[in-house]
């Protein structure tokens, strides 16, 4: 009741949770309603709310929700890296070319430098999702590659990168080496499932 325990956002995802468990006819405007009449909220409460549904509303695959959740926790914290890896990577899910550049932009915005290892990622998974879907010829692999490489000199124990690389190496024809770099990735975090 919010009368003993007043109104969070932890009880509010909790109740989010029990919604998904249920599993009702009714459950997106169910989980849409907990949305509703946060104005008094602090902003970090509102962002913990936004947040936490944000990722429910991944796992639901309701993406454009998730998306949505996503960029106001961004809009009210634009320095938060992980928030805007999260927007781009939503965006390249989607092959939306136009989000991931727009999610680029915020990061660059960030860390101020396109030698970045986070943005040299972003770059390199975006040329590599227009080799997927043939905007751009396997020719640009070799620069894909550099990109991969100058990021690992900074951050060598980041699996993401390595994901990348097995990635680049499934689409040259290389199974074993994708393979390694899979294992590598592996070990050093744990991939999504789509990755593996």
């Amino acid at each position: 009741q919010v009368d003993d325990f007043g109104d969070l956002p932890e009880l509010r995802l909790d109740k989010a949770d029990m919604l998904i468990a249920i599993n009702g006819e009714e459950l997106k405007p169910e989980l849409a309603a907990l949305l509703t009449g946060i104005d008094k909220w602090t902003v970090d409460q509102k962002i913990q709310l936004w947040g936490g549904m944000a990722a429910r509303f991944l796992n639901l695959g309701m993406i454009a929700e998730a998306q949505q959740y996503l960029t106001l926790v961004a809009d009210n914290r634009p320095n938060e890296l992980p928030t805007r890896l999260s927007l781009f990577t939503l965006a390249l899910d989607a092959s939306d070319d136009a989000g991931m550049q727009a999610a680029q932009d915020k990061i660059l915005a960030i860390v101020k430098d396109k030698n970045d290892s986070t943005w040299l990622y972003t770059e390199a998974r975006r040329q590599l999702s227009q080799v997927r879907r043939g905007k751009l010829g396997k020719e640009a692999l070799p620069g894909i590659r550099l990109l991969v490489e100058r990021a690992q000199k900074q951050r060598q124990g980041w699996h993401e990168l390595y994901l990348v690389s097995a990635e680049l190496e499934l689409l040259s024809g290389n199974a074993v080496a994708a393979l390694e770099n899979y294992d590598q990735a592996e070990k050093l975090g744990r991939p999504y499932p789509g990755a593996v």
